[in-house]
């Protein structure tokens, strides 16, 4: 048996193709035979843990490893990096809990206390609790003074990222508060995996084939630990409805998977869902990397479409989907026989946002009806001849059992209200929620209603589909259940900031008022983002191709990369460059979304969310490509105007942010006014210093 660190897993991910491979190697090797000679193992020397060894994994890489009641794989970098991380931690049982805890030197958080001289009228978070109170909750007693030293909430931010997760977690808990009640404490002599604080912190392998799994599951897939602050989320006791929000690269999709694992785990028939099904097929392959088979028995994932769906068929309902399309042409035959000025894009627009918006069925509810959120105003004789038509559209869906998406939510929550049909769920699970429409979140809190079981995530900067409403404005109750993630795992902190930069400092936080995104913490540093004009597209693409050929040879693979364009065609000039390079590739579409992946993944825009790769180029990114003007010029309501180019922004940001380590950004002609700020070197020398303080 042996234990391994998350982060161990973390670098595995990070390094180049070749230098992963023979991590592995070395993992795999290890577990099978610590002793075999092949590790080369040498104890450190010059190190506060006595305890330390490193395996030479190449000529360059170490593994860092912990010899106790077992052996721990702790870390894996490059031989310098790898011996600086050593020096700085100390693994040991913590003689108050028993548990194995990995803890850093305080000098770096004494360093930011020392430059953060607090108020004189400033007291300590942790005043009023005695030390032997703060040590039974897990505290290394070296910590102790400076645990003591803590005044502000940004000094505690500071303190939890270099504690054990599980004693982070209590501190957080007892800052806000919260009575915190100490863990069990596991006796000497008992094994150091009969501590559930070591199991929630390290993975223990006993059999080879647990290890294969794990080391084979895809960065996006690995998704086993969680921050602290995520945790009191995911394995929280909630007296009604939950928001997370947070900036992308901030866990949220996590926090949603290791809640409904949560859920199920103690018996709860939960349902993860999200707005579209390619992000679905996502959560459910994470969920097979996370959850035990009898846990994925309690857990269905589906799209909130597909639910509604069933439930209608469950109750006798007859009736079939209409798309978008289907109805516009429905509108635009009526309007060869109704003489009004407008088209079928504004009808559809007021279709959306306020017949279905409000479930308005007769010509008295549409005359009253509230049209906020709209610019353009409509006289009583206008609205009338738009009654018409819509009254006509609905007896033609009807006479052909057929109902938009937005009907079939209000249908299918109308039967439950109504007590016609029961929720079959216990716990319901939302993520990418700001995507969904109001009869689709109203249909979700009324599967919800018994329980009060219901978690929605998501981001208002990530909206690329609907409008956006308020949750409250829908009756869904979310105050003091609202918590912001802050803490980026996923991007860069130059990758982060200069996406950041797009979307400017606060975004919508999905319930009314706009949220702070100035104060997101990242963890991982990377090279700037790269920003390249380029004459032609035959330019930019021997440009993306050649930096995608270098990087090969340094090791990555094919599908390491993604190529983003707004409209595919953009795309073809891409295509042949790589063709012609005999690098492969592949089109992301629908169909194949979950099924090969090897290749440079070339994709629209819209296909972004949810994935994520080492490096992404965006190309095409020029004032006459973003935003799209098919996606608004013949949008006739200035404030649905605004939105739909507020959504083209957003679609960037999506975009940008699916980069882990590496980021590009082409264009021919003139740069997106969306990346103004994004280019202001300016603006960005300002960022990194006010950073670096």
């Amino acid at each position: 048996m042996i234990l391994i660190s998350p982060d161990a897993f973390a670098q595995l991910h990070r390094l180049p193709a070749k230098d992963a491979k023979r991590a592995l190697e070395f993992v795999t090797k290890f577990q099978k035979n610590p002793a075999n000679p092949g590790t080369s193992l040498e104890r450190l020397t010059g190190v506060i843990d006595p305890n330390l060894w490193s395996g030479r994994v190449t000529q360059d890489l170490r593994a860092i490893l912990h010899k106790g009641d077992t052996w721990t794989i702790l870390y894996i970098d490059r031989h310098d990096d790898a011996y600086r991380w050593a020096e700085r931690r100390k693994i040991a049982r913590n003689p108050t809990t028993g548990a194995l805890q990995i803890v850093e030197t305080s000098e770096e958080v004494e360093a930011i206390i020392k430059q953060r001289p607090p108020l004189m009228t400033e007291q300590g978070i942790f005043d009023k609790h005695a030390d032997d109170y703060l040590l039974s909750l897990g505290l290394p007693e070296n910590w102790l003074p400076t645990v003591r030293k803590i005044k502000t909430e940004d000094i505690l931010l500071e303190v939890i990222e270099k504690l054990p997760p599980d004693v982070g977690e209590r501190l957080l808990n007892l800052a806000d508060g919260k009575f915190v009640t100490p863990p069990l404490s596991i006796p000497k002599e008992k094994p150091v995996t009969e501590s559930p604080d070591t199991l929630r912190r390290f993975i223990v392998i006993e059999k080879d084939d647990e290890l294969v799994k794990m080391l084979e599951a895809p960065l996006h897939s690995w998704v086993v630990f969680l921050h602290p602050s995520q945790r009191n989320l995911a394995y929280g006791n909630f007296n009604g409805p939950v928001k997370v929000t947070g900036s992308a690269g901030t866990g949220k999709t996590v926090v949603a998977l290791h809640r409904a694992k949560h859920l199920a785990g103690l018996g709860n028939t939960v349902l993860l869902t999200s707005f579209v099904t390619t992000l679905c097929d996502n959560l459910r392959h994470n969920l097979e990397y996370l959850c035990t088979q009898e846990e994925l028995g309690h857990i269905a994932v589906a799209t909130v479409h597909k639910i509604a769906l069933d439930l209608l068929r469950s109750a006798g309902v007859r009736m079939a989907p209409v798309g978008s399309d289907d109805l516009k042409k429905l509108f635009e035959n009526f309007l060869a026989i109704y003489p009004i000025s407008f088209d079928a894009d504004f009808l559809g627009a007021e279709w959306d946002y306020v017949i279905q918006e409000q479930g308005i069925t007769t010509w008295d509810q549409y005359r009253s009806a509230a049209r906020r959120g709209l610019g353009y105003p409509l006289k009583v004789a206008e609205r009338k001849l738009i009654w018409e038509i819509f009254a006509r559209t609905l007896e033609s869906l009807n006479g052909k059992r057929l109902m938009d998406y937005s009907q079939i939510c209000r249908a299918a929550r109308e039967l439950l209200e109504a007590s016609k049909v029961e929720s079959p769920f216990s716990a319901i699970v939302v993520d990418e929620v700001q995507d969904l429409k109001s009869q689709e979140l109203r249909f979700l809190a009324a599967l919800a209603a018994k329980t009060g079981s219901l978690m929605l995530a998501g981001d208002g900067g990530q909206r690329i589909y609907s409008k956006a409403s308020s949750l409250k404005s829908l009756g869904i109750n979310v105050r003091g259940r609202s918590k912001v993630l802050r803490v980026n795992y996923r991007t860069t902190a130059e990758i982060r900031r200069f996406a950041d930069r797009i979307l400017g400092k606060s975004a919508d936080d999905l319930d009314g008022p706009s949220e702070s995104r100035g104060d997101t913490r990242d963890l991982l540093r990377g090279p700037v983002p790269v920003h390249r004009s380029n004459k032609n597209t035959a330019e930019q693409a021997d440009f993306v191709t050649r930096e995608i050929t270098e990087r090969l040879k340094n090791g990555l693979k094919p599908e390491d990369f993604a190529v983003f364009a707004r409209v595919r065609k953009s795309l073809d000039v891409v295509k042949r460059a790589l063709a012609s390079a005999a690098i492969p590739y592949r089109f992301l579409t629908n169909e194949n979304e979950s099924g090969d992946t090897s290749g440079v993944t070339l994709a629209t825009m819209h296909r972004a969310k949810g994935l994520e790769f080492k490096i992404v180029f965006v190309i095409d990114a020029s004032d006459e490509m973003l935003p799209l003007p098919s996606a608004f010029r013949r949008i006739v309501d200035p404030v649905l105007r605004r939105d739909a180019v507020q959504r083209e922004r957003q679609l960037l940001y999506v975009t940008l942010t699916r980069a882990r380590d590496e980021q590009f950004v082409c264009w021919v002609g003139n740069p997106t006014s969306f990346l103004e700020k994004a280019l202001d070197s300016a603006a960005y020398a300002k960022e990194e210093l006010e950073a670096a303080r």
